[in-house]
């Protein structure tokens, strides 16, 4: 009789304590996923994730984009810090939906110039050899100049960018002479601004030469409902339908700019490690908000 009860008593205490790990097992997993919920909402107020779907920022996003199974090509994402302060250099998403009529359309480009900055893109002899090479020629609002002398690769205005996928190519297939100038101007550049709205010539000096060039007023073709335009362009030159065909837009279009690039970050299927870079990189970013939290 002693033993049924001890029996019955050590199996209501293992019962009780089964019980109460199983309870103290399901509010743990019950707060994580609150937690991991939380963090996923907090995370996506102020960051977003997107895989890039073309080639017109390469060779910065999609230098070497790898064929699914299905041949389509496997792409890079991007971890984007969502704010329209952007700046120089900046590469960003821009909503263009409203101007194309596509629902949720945006578009990855490089910030090149902002509101009242004047732009030139033309081609002038500033190769190692003299030869003539494509440039982008900015001068930041506010700046009083009417006279450019070109200084050298690392010049603030005739700028080299090294990120541009081919000079060469660029500079070879992207020409087209203004009519009774000639001068040499980006072929989009000077059909879709030149040849469209007020320019203000200014001479640039290269070599001794004088180049009597027309820059654009970047936001002087659009009105007080539009304001803060900035000029953006792609990497890949001869492949990127940019602000040289689709015009400036405004500062309050930008949906956020790129702060992270993970490569063929969608591909878990070919790149079994893509995932680990993916969540490598949410980790990180949320780890440097705690830090800074705290800091603060």
């Amino acid at each position: 009789m002693h033993k049924d009860r001890y029996d019955y008593f050590m199996d209501e205490t293992y019962n009780k304590n089964a019980n109460k790990g199983f309870f103290i097992v399901c509010l743990l997993i019950i707060i994580f996923f609150v937690l991991t919920s939380i963090t996923y909402a907090l995370f996506n107020i102020k960051y977003g994730y997107i895989t890039i779907e073309n080639v017109s920022m390469q060779p910065t996003l999609n230098p070497t984009p790898i064929n699914g199974s299905d041949g389509q090509p496997v792409q890079d994402s991007v971890f984007i810090e969502r704010t329209t302060d952007v700046t120089y250099g900046d590469i960003v998403i821009v909503d263009r939906s409203e101007e194309t009529g596509r629902e949720n359309y945006t578009v990855v480009k490089r910030v090149m110039a902002l509101e009242g900055d004047k732009i030139c893109l033309a081609l002038l002899p500033v190769g190692e050899a003299g030869e003539y090479e494509m440039r982008f020629i900015r001068i930041k609002a506010g700046e009083d100049i009417d006279e450019l002398i070109y200084t050298g690769a690392s010049d603030e205005h005739i700028i080299y960018e090294d990120y541009i996928k081919s000079y060469l190519e660029w500079s070879s297939q992207a020409q087209r002479e203004l009519y009774g100038s000639g001068y040499y101007y980006d072929a989009e550049y000077l059909e879709n601004y030149i040849e469209k709205f007020d320019t203000e010539i200014i001479d640039v000096i290269v070599g001794g030469q004088t180049f009597k060039l027309k820059f654009f007023t970047v936001g002087s073709n659009k009105d007080s409902s539009a304001p803060d335009q900035v000029f953006c362009m792609g990497d890949n030159r001869l492949q990127s339908e940019d602000g040289r065909k689709t015009g400036t837009a405004s500062q309050n279009d930008i949906v956020g700019k790129v702060i992270s690039v993970v490569r063929n970050g969608n591909a878990p299927s070919l790149d079994f490690f893509s995932w680990v870079r993916v969540l490598g990189e949410y980790l990180r970013l949320i780890f440097e908000e705690i830090i800074a939290y705290f800091t603060v």
